[in-house]
């Protein structure tokens, strides 16, 4: 901040997340010096978090137990992760930053860079969510990510409506009722 490399927006108190923001200045000195994200080393950044609410209701993350369960959810995340990492995801004709509005009608940039993937946990409890969050492909639309390629080649992308009623009619080989 007091070089003017980075600017600082403090967290409220109702997200308690502040953010530290590259400037023009220092994305030109990466630049300059032909740095990319590839070499950021994501190999020691936790995979498998665990959330639960402070006396404040506030989200935080807590310590648990490896079992072996959660270690085997680790190892394949890694593996998931280098597999991301080899890959070249992105849409073609779009720059590295996507605007998009949320449900709420607040603006939010994705950065296309972002495929680092975790899984987390809610309420102290592995029976608790376990979602994946991180891909940039979670969390645009349909129409955006229809336009994703993997390597130069594009994707598919299939919309199951009603996917989870579905799949226990299924589990129970009946059908949904007209």
């Amino acid at each position: 901040v007091e070089h003017e490399l980075v600017t600082l927006r403090l967290g409220s108190e109702f997200t308690g997340y502040s953010r530290l923001t590259a400037t023009h200045l220092l994305t030109n000195i990466f630049k300059a010096l032909k740095l990319t994200d590839k070499i950021i080393d994501w190999s020691n950044v936790e995979t498998v978090l665990m959330f639960d609410k402070d006396d404040k209701k506030k989200r935080k993350e807590v310590d648990y137990e490896d079992t072996d369960e959660v270690i085997e959810w680790r190892t394949l995340l890694k593996r998931y992760n280098e597999l991301l990492r080899s890959s070249l995801i992105d849409i073609p004709e779009q720059e590295k930053y996507l605007a998009r509005f949320e449900k709420n009608g607040k603006p939010r940039i994705e950065n296309l860079k972002n495929i680092h993937v975790r899984r987390s946990f809610s309420r102290s409890s592995w029976d608790c969510n376990g979602r994946f969050y991180g891909g940039f492909w979670i969390r645009i639309n349909k129409e955006q990510r229809d336009k994703i390629h993997i390597d130069g080649e594009p994707t598919v992308s299939f919309d199951f409506s009603s996917l989870h009623p579905n799949l226990l009619y299924a589990v129970e080989k009946t059908q949904p009722k007209s």
